[in-house]
């Protein structure tokens, strides 16, 4: 008997969470862009790799020292940078709101090297990987393979006569579950956790 090598069998992909992920990844990066433009308009410019992570991790306190460090030999006089901010007008608040936008998004980013500009930009990192589930064991796999064979046997059968999905799935114990978004039958991933 030859020792085969388990290889892992898709069991269900969550489109419906992964597109979530995606748009909430987008919303953050917009939000991003709106501290980073308000920080421009401000005279501080987020354009190393190792300020853009500390922009993500902590943008006003980035902001206030980066702000500092460009314009303490403009100002002459040790002065705490609260006050020298709110002498320019430069109301802080503003990139606090900005900032609880951000915060509000659980998407992970991430900084790159822009090959066209030849500037670092942060990007989104969702994987699909992250909403898959696969089979665990090659009696799963099984398992999932006979699933999939009664699943195909209802659509040929759905073809000439009525099924019906709840009866189906009670039938079934919910093995198979039939989901009404997409109206269509699908193996209960929950069975094999």
């Amino acid at each position: 008997m030859e020792n085969k090598e388990f290889t892992p069998v898709k069991l269900h992909f969550d489109k419906w969470a992964y597109e979530r992920a995606c748009r909430d990844a987008e919303d953050k990066l917009m939000a991003i862009d709106k501290m980073s433009v308000w920080s421009a308009n401000n005279g501080v410019y987020i354009k190393s790799k190792d300020l853009m992570y500390s922009f993500l991790d902590d943008p006003i306190g980035t902001f206030k020292d980066e702000w500092y460090r460009v314009n303490k030999e403009k100002i002459g006089i040790n002065v705490n940078v609260d006050k020298l901010l709110e002498l320019c007008d430069i109301d802080i608040r503003e990139l606090d709101i900005l900032r609880e936008g951000v915060k509000r998004y659980d998407a992970k980013i991430g900084i790159t090297d822009d090959k066209k500009t030849k500037l670092f930009k942060y990007y989104s990192i969702v994987k699909e990987d992250d909403y898959t589930e696969y089979t665990k064991s090659e009696k799963q796999n099984k398992q999932v393979a006979k699933l999939k064979k009664f699943i195909k046997s209802l659509k040929e059968v759905a073809e000439f006569t009525q099924v019906y999905p709840a009866n189906i799935q009670q039938g079934l114990s919910s093995a198979i579950t039939f989901d009404m978004r997409d109206s269509s039958y699908k193996i209960n991933s929950s069975m094999f956790s």
